[in-house]
């Protein structure tokens, strides 16, 4: 079996209607690997070398949250980012956390929200629980 370059930790919620985002997997892999997104973005970014992601690196992870509805999406980001993260985590479960497998099915105009958002019940129960919440897009 090959290594991976990074932790191979599982998608939350995989074949289940509350599975995790492709950015909230890219979060907890910063969280886990102990360093920040802004960082975890450094690693990404060169790896999937287009002209955005440059963008994600220069504004030190910012650009990575403006971009979470893309990166979760069924768009050419999505996947470009699935791509990169199968790669470095040798799963390969993680197209299942973005929307491609609905691509033909679901239009892409106002598909996905134009901010992050949680499910305030969810929010609750991870917090009453110490858990992190991960990202629903």
């Amino acid at each position: 079996m090959e290594r991976s370059c990074l932790y191979s930790i599982e998608p939350i919620g995989i074949g289940t209607i509350n599975v995790e985002s492709l950015c909230s997997y890219i979060s907890r892999l910063a969280d886990v690997h102990c360093v920040t997104v802004g960082i975890m973005t450094h690693l990404i970014a060169p790896k999937v070398n287009k002209k955005y992601t440059k963008n994600m690196v220069f504004n030190v992870g910012i650009g990575f949250y403006k971009s979470s509805s893309a990166i979760s999406g069924h768009g050419n980001i999505a996947d470009n980012l699935i791509e990169v993260s199968t790669f470095l985590t040798k799963r390969r479960d993680i197209r299942k956390t973005t929307l491609v497998n609905c691509r033909g099915i679901v239009p892409v105009r106002g598909l996905l929200k134009g901010s992050r958002h949680w499910c305030p019940s969810c929010f609750q129960a991870d917090l009453e629980n110490k858990q992190i919440s991960f990202m629903k897009d």
